[in-house]
C-alpha cells in the first residue's frame, strides 16, 4: 500500500492525550473530567508545563473534542487538542504532561501505550507497553528510549474479552541529549483528575475551532494480521483464501473469514466485477466487523496488476452496504456502481429509485479511499437511525474518491453525499461531479433539495483540495437548526467549484433564524476558487456563489470568484443572509471578477452589518475563462471531458489535472501577483 500524503496543508491536527482511570477503590460516582478552557484559550491547569514555545510555531490555542468511547462502560472520553505538538525535552529536567478522562474506566481494564515514528512511517521500536493498577501514565523510561524526532503518541483502553478498543492521540517532539533508561529528573505523561467541565461552545458535540488535516498512514500487514483474496474469475469458495493462488470468489465468504478486532485485511483482484443479487453478499454488505486501531485497521482493498481497473461492485438494485457499524475500517480502491441506475447501461432499470451506495449507521476512524462510486440514489449516506443523543459517526477521513451522478425520480430527494449528525469528517483531493440529477431521465431535473455534499448538524468539518462541480442545486450545503447546540469548526480550503448553481449554503430550516439566534460557530472558508457558477432558478439564473448566515465567528478570505457562467444574469460572490444574526464576521481579500456587476452583495440588515468586517475586498473584469486552459490540455476538451479525466484512478498524480492546477491557472489569470499575500 502506498502512503497518500496530502500536500500544502496546514499544520498536522493534534491531540492533547485525555485518558485517565477512576481507581477500583473510588466510589461509583466519582467521574474525571476535561480541562476547563478559559475565554482566552489559555488553559487553567499547569499552562506552563503542557507546552513548551517551538521556533517557527504559532502559539498553542486549546479547543474541546469530544469522541465516545467503543468498549462498553466505559463512557465519554473527552480530550483537548492543540494544532501544534507538544514538546518533551528529556535533557530539560521533570515535567509532567496530563492526560484527563470525562468517566470512569471499567474494573479490570489497561492502557495500551505506542509511538508511531512519523519520520520512518513505523511503530518504535522498545516502546509498546501496557499501564495498569495506579500507575496509568506513560512509563519514562519508554520515552527515554525514543529518538529525537516527531511520534504520533497512541493510548488505547483494553477490556478482557472485548475487541473494540477506544484510542487518543497526541504529536509530540522529543529531544534532549541526555538519555538514560533512569526515571529521576525525567518529564513523564500520567493521568489528571479535574473537577469541572470547561466550555460550552458545542456542548461537547466537537471542536470549537476549524480542525486541522492530517495525513493519513502508510499502513503495513501486522505480524498477527491475514490477507483474504477474493477473485471473481478464478477464486473458489472451498479455498482458504490466504494466497492469491487460493482465492476465495465470493463476497461473502471473504468476509466471514475476517477476524473482528483483528488488523486482516480483504482483498478483490482488479479487472474482476462482483455481481451482487438479492441472494448472495448479504453478510457482506452488513459489514460490522472492525479493526484494531487506527494504525492497524482492517482493510477493504484491491491487490493485483495496477493497470487493470479498480474491481467493480455491480449492485443490480442492492447497494454495496446497508447499516455499516465498524471502526477503524478503511475501504479503499473499489468501483462501487448502481448498474441498473445508469441509463448507458443494458441492465438500466427505469423503475429503480431506491438504491443507496455506501450506507454508514455508526463508524470511528473509517476512511474511503480513492474509490469511486457512482449512479445511486443517494451514493453515500452517513446518519444513525433513530438519531441518538450523541453523535455515532467520529473521525471519518475521505480522500481521492470520485462521487458523481447520484440522481432521484420526480420529488425525491438525491445527494452525491449525505452526512447527519458527525464529528470529525475530513475530506481531501475528491472530485463530487454532477449529483442530484440526470439530463438522460425525464423526471430527474435539478431540483432544490438536491446537492453535491449535505451536512447536516455536523461538528469539525474540513474540505480542503477537493473539485466540487455541477450539483443539482448547492454543491456543499450545511444545515443546522439547534441555537443550543451549534456546528461548529468548519473548515472549507483551498477547493475549486466549477460549473455550480450555488456553490455554499449555510442555512436553517427554522424560517427566518430568529427562533434559534446562531447555529453555525467558527467558520473558516479560504483559498477557494468559484468558476462558471449559474445561479438559480434555472428558467432566470443569477445570484452569488456562497449564502452566509446564522453565525459567529466566521473568516471568509483569500477568494476568488470568477468567470461566471453565461447565463448567470446576476452574478455575485457573497451574499449576507438578510436579518440573520451574525457577530465577529470577517469577509476580507477576497477577489471577484464578474463582470460589470459588483461583486459581493449585503443585503441592508441593520440587524447584522455591525457584526461584519468588510474590508479589502476587490472587484475586477474578467481576463479570461477556463476554455484557454482547456485548450492547452487538449484542443476540443470540453469542462465535462476534463471532469471524466480527472475522475481516473490515477489524474490525482497529473497536477494539470487536480483542482490545486485548476486553481492556480484562474490565480495566474486573475492576480498576476499571486493570491493577495499568499
Amino acid at each position: 500500500m502506498t502512503s497518500m500524503l496530502y500536500p500544502r496543508f496546514r499544520s498536522f491536527f493534534l491531540l492533547i492525550l485525555a485518558l485517565g482511570l477512576l481507581a477500583t477503590t473510588a466510589h461509583a460516582d466519582e467521574h474525571y473530567w476535561i480541562l476547563e478552557v478559559a475565554p482566552d484559550g489559555s488553559v487553567l491547569t499547569r499552562p506552563a508545563e503542557i507546552q513548551e514555545p517551538v521556533a517557527g510555531l504559532d502559539p498553542v490555542t486549546y479547543h474541546e473534542l469530544f469522541t465516545q468511547t467503543t468498549v462498553q462502560g466505559a463512557g465519554q472520553i473527552l480530550w483537548l487538542s492543540t494544532p501544534e505538538q507538544v514538546v518533551i525535552d528529556l535533557g530539560r529536567g521533570a515535567s509532567e504532561y496530563d492526560m484527563v478522562v470525562s468517566a470512569a474506566l471499567p474494573a479490570r481494564a489497561d492502557l495500551m501505550y505506542q509511538a508511531w515514528s512519523i519520520a520512518d512511517q513505523k511503530l518504535a521500536d522498545n516502546f509498546t507497553h501496557v499501564a495498569s493498577g495506579p500507575d496509568w501514565g506513560v512509563d519514562p523510561d519508554r520515552l527515554a528510549v525514543l529518538a529525537n524526532g516527531e511520534y504520533m503518541l497512541q493510548v488505547m483502553i483494553r477490556m478482557p474479552d472485548q475487541v473494540s478498543v477506544t484510542r487518543a492521540q497526541q504529536r509530540i517532539l522529543i529531544r534532549g541529549s541526555e538519555k538514560t533508561a533512569e526515571t529521576g529528573g525525567r518529564p513523564s505523561i500520567r493521568p489528571r483528575p479535574i473537577p469541572t467541565w470547561g466550555g460550552d461552545v458545542g456542548e461537547g458535540y466537537g471542536p470549537t475551532g476549524p480542525i486541522e488535516v492530517t495525513p493519513l498512514p502508510d499502513w503495513e500487514l501486522p505480524a498477527d494480521g491475514r490477507i483474504i483474496y477474493v477473485s471473481e474469475s478464478d477464486g473458489n469458495d472451498s479455498n482458504n483464501g490466504l494466497t492469491p493462488q487460493t482465492a476465495v470468489r465470493s463476497l461473502d465468504r471473504g468476509y466471514a473469514l475476517m477476524r473482528g478486532g483483528k488488523p486482516d485485511w480483504m482483498l478483490l483482484k482488479r479487472g474482476d466485477v462482483f455481481a451482487l443479487t438479492s441472494r448472495n453478499s448479504n453478510d457482506f454488505r452488513a459489514w460490522e466487523k472492525s479493526g484494531r486501531s487506527p494504525l492497524e485497521p482492517m482493510i477493504l482493498g484491491a491487490y493485483g496488476d495496477l493497470e487493470l481497473a479498480r474491481p467493480r461492485i455491480d449492485t443490480n438494485g442492492n447497494g454495496v452496504f446497508y447499516g455499516l457499524r465498524a471502526d477503524n475500517l478503511v475501504v479503499r480502491d473499489l468501483h462501487m456502481y448502481a448498474n441498473q441506475r445508469d441509463p448507458s447501461n443494458r441492465a438500466y432499470d427505469r423503475n429503480e429509485n431506491s438504491e443507496v451506495g455506501v450506507w454508514v449507521n455508526s463508524a470511528e476512524g473509517l476512511v474511503l479511499l480513492n474509490c469511486m462510486i457512482e449512479y445511486f440514489k443517494g451514493n453515500i449516506v452517513m446518519q444513525d437511525y433513530p438519531e441518538p443523543d450523541e453523535p455515532t459517526l467520529r473521525d471519518i477521513r475521505m480522500h481521492r474518491c470520485v462521487v458523481r451522478n447520484s440522481y432521484s425520480h420526480g420529488d425525491t430527494d438525491s445527494s452525491g453525499m449525505f452526512v447527519n449528525f458527525a464529528s470529525g469528517f475530513v475530506v481531501t483531493e475528491c472530485i463530487f461531479d454532477h449529483n442530484g440529477w440526470n439530463e438522460q431521465v425525464s423526471d430527474s431535473e435539478r431540483r432544490g433539495r438536491n446537492h453535491n455534499t449535505y451536512f447536516s448538524h455536523c461538528h469539525g468539518v474540513a474540505l480542503v483540495g477537493n473539485v466540487f462541480a455541477r450539483g443539482s442545486y448547492e454543491d456543499v450545503k450545511f444545515r443546522s437548526e439547534d441555537g443550543d447546540h451549534p456546528s461548529t469548526g468548519i473548515l472549507v480550503q483551498d477547493n475549486l467549484f466549477l460549473a455550480c448553481a450555488y456553490a455554499i449554503g449555510f442555512d436553517t430550516n427554522n424560517g427566518d433564524g430568529r427562533r434559534t439566534p446562531t447555529v453555525y460557530r467558527n467558520v473558516e472558508v479560504t483559498g477557494n476558487v468559484f468558476a462558471q457558477t449559474l445561479g438559480w432558478p434555472l428558467d432566470n439564473p443569477g445570484g452569488p456563489a456562497m449564502r452566509i448566515g446564522w453565525m459567529i465567528d466566521g473568516n471568509f478570505t483569500n477568494n476568488l470568484y470568477c468567470d461566471p457562467d453565461p447565463r448567470n444574469e446576476r452574478p455575485q460572490a457573497i451574499e449576507i443572509k438578510l436579518n440573520t444574526p451574525m457577530e465577529n464576521i470577517a469577509v476580507t481579500e477576497n477577489t471577484a471578477a464578474l463582470a460589470d456587476l459588483p461583486g459581493f452583495y449585503i443585503f441592508p440588515s441593520t440587524a447584522n452589518a455591525s457584526a461584519i468586517n468588510f474590508t479589502n475586498n476587490s472587484d475586477t473584469n474578467p481576463l479570461s475563462d477556463l476554455g484557454q486552459y482547456l485548450h492547452q490540455l487538449s484542443p476540443r476538451l470540453s469542462v465535462d471531458g476534463l471532469l471524466q479525466l480527472m475522475a481516473e484512478e490515477h489524474a490525482g498524480d497529473d497536477p494539470t489535472l487536480s483542482a490545486a492546477g485548476i486553481i492556480a491557472y484562474y490565480r495566474s489569470v486573475y492576480l498576476p501577483g499571486g493570491l493577495l499575500g499568499r
